[in-house]
């Protein structure tokens, strides 16, 4: 079976397919020719169905347009019924991106406490249990925001980029801001962990985002990367919707 995911960023739109529930053809696409472009791939795709998350523009036309194809579509929002139990007293505001990425960390790591960080625009953290309870999360300041707005909010600072060198401690100016947002990073994740590891059993940290190449070697701690997470995760509340109708339907 193969599944149209599309995760409507900030930055840009991602686009892949997963074949059998293996990931792959991942692209972006601008958001201004989002519709046209996300119909005409799934015309040729082969895809049966679709989940689409957005925290960036509303995605009711996308998805309208995407079941006029004949997809069946998911446009994941607060009422999707998610392989997860909610411990989120705000649903509504609930990042879908937030809500995949833990299925896609549930996915790939069952009956296990993990800790999710997703290195986009903002880093953001999410809790979930062993017995698959999202506990929540936390939202902070990505790595370019961080750099951007030291230059912004300063007269003098440069704008510092993620390339280069982190030194322990900062020679000059650039690796002073370089390694003070990059160490703090490190610092946020493996401070979250360690109060996982205070409550419960052996957790694991998951990075995704375009900035987790960065984290992940300054880190003490072992992470595991998954680029795909957000797209797994779609795949995964994809497949869950399926067995719940197949439930109904018996």
């Amino acid at each position: 079976m193969t599944h149209l995911l599309i995760d409507i960023g900030n930055s840009s739109v991602k686009v892949a397919l997963s074949v059998g529930g293996k990931i792959s053809k991942n692209q972006r696409i601008a958001h201004s020719k989002m519709v046209d472009d996300i119909c005409h791939l799934a015309k040729n795709s082969g895809a049966a169905k679709a989940a689409v998350s957005s925290v960036a523009t509303d995605p009711s036309e996308l998805c309208q347009a995407l079941c006029s194809t004949g997809l069946k579509v998911i446009c994941l929002n607060a009422d999707t019924p998610l392989p997860f139990r909610l411990g989120y007293n705000s649903p509504d505001t609930l990042g879908t991106d937030r809500m995949a990425a833990v299925a896609g960390a549930m996915a790939l790591h069952p009956q296990r406490n993990i800790l999710v960080a997703d290195a986009g625009s903002c880093i953001t953290y999410e809790f979930l249990t062993a017995d698959g309870i999202y506990l929540g999360g936390n939202i902070a300041p990505g790595l370019s925001m961080r750099l951007r707005a030291m230059h912004e909010h300063t007269a003098r600072l440069p704008m510092a980029t993620p390339e280069g060198e982190v030194p322990p401690i900062g020679y000059t100016t650039d690796t002073a801001l370089r390694t003070g947002a990059l160490m703090g990073l490190r610092h946020e994740v493996e401070g979250y962990l360690r109060y996982m590891q205070d409550r419960y059993d052996n957790p694991l940290v998951v990075l995704t985002g375009g900035d987790a190449k960065y984290i992940a070697p300054l880190m003490e701690t072992k992470a595991e990367i998954d680029e795909w997470l957000v797209m797994r995760g779609l795949d995964y509340i994809i497949i869950f919707n399926e067995k719940m109708t197949d439930g109904e339907k018996r």
